[in-house]
């Protein structure tokens, strides 16, 4: 397995129909660094991982985040 190709990203495809992308590359401050850009542009990918609370209010605050639940109960 490898990091785009794995049990994970397989099931996501399988299940979702969504292949994986990574819009983000790096660790620690740099990917923060990367998060934090796309955030003030608003150019952010379709799903992403928000890793703290400070990242997830700006969203909200930018109204960047999608309500899913109707999706969710299909």
């Amino acid at each position: 397995d490898t990091y785009e190709d794995n049990a994970y990203t397989r099931i996501v495809e399988e299940k979702l129909g969504a292949k994986i992308e990574n819009a983000f590359e790096g660790e620690g401050e740099d990917y923060t660094r990367q998060v934090a850009l796309a955030i003030s542009s608003g150019e952010l990918p379709d799903m992403m991982r928000v890793d703290s609370r400070e990242e997830l209010k700006e969203l909200v605050e930018n109204d960047l985040i999608a309500d899913l639940t109707d999706v969710y109960n299909e």
